[in-house]
């Protein structure tokens, strides 16, 4: 999903100007979704367990959706720039992690 997603965005920063308010609320629930699901992905083997910060970040972004799609667009560009950095971070982390168990084993 995380392939999908990445394109997805990419798309969306091309095209901000002709998004409609519901196409960037469902943009940015799906990006929240995945960031929970990368937080508790197995393959993580707890890396984010004591991450109380993005658990802060994915409950303050689940809270706030209709009003980051609600921003300007220059402001929500800024805004799926910062996430889909993040995203790529996470899933570099675990899949990493996962690399590293799987050599260990």
């Amino acid at each position: 999903m995380h392939r999908n997603l990445m394109s997805e965005i990419r798309h969306a920063q091309k095209n901000i100007s002709g998004m409609h308010r519901w196409q960037r609320r469902s943009l940015i629930r799906k990006i929240v979704d995945e960031l929970h699901t990368l937080r508790d992905d197995e393959l993580s083997e707890g890396l984010f367990d004591q991450s109380d910060n993005l658990d802060k970040l994915i409950f303050n972004a689940c809270a706030s959706v209709t009003a980051l799609a609600e921003t300007d667009d220059a402001y929500f560009g800024l805004v799926l720039e910062e996430f889909s950095s993040l995203l790529k971070t996470m899933s570099d982390v675990v899949r990493r992690s996962a690399a590293l168990s799987a050599e260990l084993h």
